[in-house]
């Protein structure tokens, strides 16, 4: 059976867009660290690597885990350069992202679909 050519777009534009993302979430984070130019860079590249694990449609659970949580802690980071190095917004802020992340893209639904091939 052939594939559709939107579902290959889809792959590809998720693909570009995560990869895009966390490059830039990485080198914002290094060449500037606690910045206003750092928080601005990381906040974009943890927008775009969000955006493109929707689109990426992975197979791989722990992927997407990986890249949302990744995702989630340059929304973090972006709260804590924000809040004059808050820790306990920062934290809060990452977990919830995260938390909101995983239910919107349905992660959740992908847990329970492979929790009965887990025993």
């Amino acid at each position: 059976m052939k594939k559709s050519n939107f579902k290959n777009f889809t792959t590809i534009f998720g693909l570009a867009a995560a990869i895009i993302g966390l490059l830039l979430e990485v080198i914002a984070f290094i060449i500037d660290f606690d910045s206003q130019t750092s928080a601005d860079g990381v906040i974009a590249g943890a927008t775009l690597l969000a955006i493109g694990v929707a689109f990426l449609q992975s197979k791989s659970l722990v992927t997407e885990l990986i890249l949302l949580t990744i995702s989630s802690l340059g929304f973090g980071y972006f709260v804590f350069v924000q809040t004059s190095q808050n820790w306990l917004w920062a934290i809060l802020t990452t977990i919830l992202i995260d938390l909101l992340l995983i239910y919107f893209l349905e992660v959740r639904s992908k847990i329970r679909q492979n929790h009965s091939k887990w025993f």
